[in-house]
């Protein structure tokens, strides 16, 4: 701000004044001071949500470095041996006799695997073992086995005998001497021709 200079006094003297503005005390109006502890409640409000934000970011960055160093102990430790683990088709050959495992990559046919039977192999081979002995002596006992579409025929046969005469039609069972009745064979043996059948007159 320009400083401004005063007129002479009026006793001859020389008087300069000048108006600049400092930071002084100043007693707060009940508005002005409510006005203010809103501002501060929002500003402590607001330092709070920073900060939880901030430990957001920091724990993202967190697991991006740690991301990061994984890789780079991966790449450090396959550039060190010049070679790195990947999925092979492989072979086992299992040989109870000789109790003997043999694991055999089929990409280069490199034997990777050459040992004794584990224990638990071994067990395996004891069930295989039980399961065939049982599946012998249980041919032994049944002797022959039953031909299904024989054993179907035979049902359908007996089917067929045992109910044969109700599939035969009423007109077959007609005879001379039950002309004029109803021909109806629903109920006792037909007198007259001995048919499965009782004759009601017709009305």
């Amino acid at each position: 701000m320009a400083k401004k200079k005063s007129a002479a006094a009026t006793d001859g003297s020389q008087v300069y004044r000048e108006r600049k503005k400092w930071q002084l005390r100043c007693a707060l109006t009940a508005e002005e001071l409510e006005t203010h502890s809103r501002e501060l409640t929002s500003s402590l409000l607001d330092i709070e949500k920073l900060k939880a934000e901030q430990k957001v970011i920091v724990g993202d960055i967190k697991d991006k470095i740690k991301m990061h160093m994984g890789t780079v102990a991966k790449l450090t430790s396959i550039v060190h041996d010049r070679a790195e683990l990947r999925e092979v088709e492989v072979e086992t050959v299992i040989d109870y006799e000789a109790n003997n495992v043999t694991v055999r990559r089929l990409d280069t046919d490199e034997v990777i695997e050459d040992r004794s039977l584990a224990e638990a192999e071994k067990q395996m081979q004891m069930q295989l073992e039980s399961d065939d002995d049982n599946n012998e002596e249980a041919e032994v006992v049944d002797g022959t086995t039953p031909n299904p579409e024989t054993e179907e025929d035979s049902v359908g046969g007996a089917e067929d005998g045992e109910h044969g005469s109700d599939l035969v039609p009423d007109s077959e069972k007609d005879c001379e001497a039950c002309e004029g009745f109803g021909n109806n064979h629903d109920g006792s043996e037909c007198e007259a021709c001995g048919g499965p059948g009782k004759q009601t007159e017709e009305e």
